[in-house]
């Protein structure tokens, strides 16, 4: 088994320098006049990766904020037939609040702008509409085209046999999201917290797109179920501990999602057998969880 370690500090080209090399690997495993389908589906996992597990940051405007390990599996003759990644310690915090001068995930802003109607579809507007985006004074990136990079993503996707339908599901769960960010909530004359009937529209978009009724969403986040004396009891939460549900449930419904778009990513260019193998790391420092 071979390795190859890429690492050093944010901004170094760990990123870049991965791409390379599965470029690289790629071009000359395959034949001398195209990148066979193996290869293609390899390489077309950077993009998708990169919309929902990169990010700005005040030293990198394309930093990765999640480690991944990528396995080639390569043929006796030295072809490539298959791949397997393995990625650990995504910054789901970045989800729901930013340091000044950074951005959240690009998905975000290549689904706001994007221009394919998804913006009507999922009712959104412009990213400084959104608390979880508008946090920082930067929502572009000099030289990067959020609606072009949409376009690669998207077509990354279709690549890996994603179908239609479940492309719009996974923009539904992103866009959810961006509306569970505008829920604020407000304390009853018992200091129990409710939505904000200001928010109401909010919550309105996020249970559609969730296919959440409504009333149990908001329940769900201004309240608590415990187990004592044999029985659940429900209990009221503050307007303050309400918030802290709604960033948790955003951060867990993001998570998941970028899981699955791993193992989806794996199906497609993962390929069992007996192969000789050649490793390549791509490590980034340990990131909050």
């Amino acid at each position: 088994m071979k390795t190859i370690l890429v690492s050093g500090e944010s901004g170094a080209g760990k990123t870049e320098n991965c791409k390379i090399l599965m470029r690289y690997l790629a071009l000359t495993t395959s034949d001398a006049t195209h990148v066979g389908e193996i290869e293609q589906r390899v390489l077309e996992s950077n993009p998708i990766l990169e919309s929902f597990g990169n990010a700005r940051t005040l030293r990198n405007d394309n930093s990765s904020r999640f480690g991944k390990f990528t396995e080639i599996q390569f043929e006796t003759t030295g072809k490539i037939v298959g791949a397997k990644i393995e990625t650990y310690l995504l910054e789901k915090s970045r989800v729901v609040h930013q340091n000044s001068g950074e951005r959240n995930f690009h998905i975000f802003y290549q689904l706001c702008r994007n221009g394919k109607g998804f913006q009507e579809k999922f009712s959104l507007k412009d990213v400084d509409q959104y608390h979880f985006l508008n946090q920082s004074e930067v929502n572009s990136i000099e030289g990067r085209s959020d609606k072009d990079e949409f376009d690669d993503t998207m077509n990354a996707m279709t690549t890996m046999g994603i179908n239609e339908r479940e492309q719009e599901s996974v923009l539904k769960i992103v866009a959810s999201i961006l509306h569970l960010g505008n829920l604020k909530f407000s304390a009853d004359s018992r200091d129990a917290s409710q939505v904000d009937p200001a928010t109401g529209v909010a919550l309105d978009h996020a249970s559609a797109l969730l296919q959440i009724d409504r009333t149990a969403l908001a329940t769900a986040l201004c309240t608590r179920k415990i187990f004592a004396g044999g029985e659940y009891v429900t209990q009221a939460l503050r307007k303050e501990q309400a918030g802290d549900a709604r960033d948790a449930l955003s951060k867990a419904l993001y998570g998941r999602l970028f899981d699955w778009l791993v193992l989806r990513i794996n199906a497609s260019i993962n390929k069992s057998g007996s192969f000789h193998f050649s490793s390549f790391l791509s490590h980034t420092p340990l990131l909050c969880c």
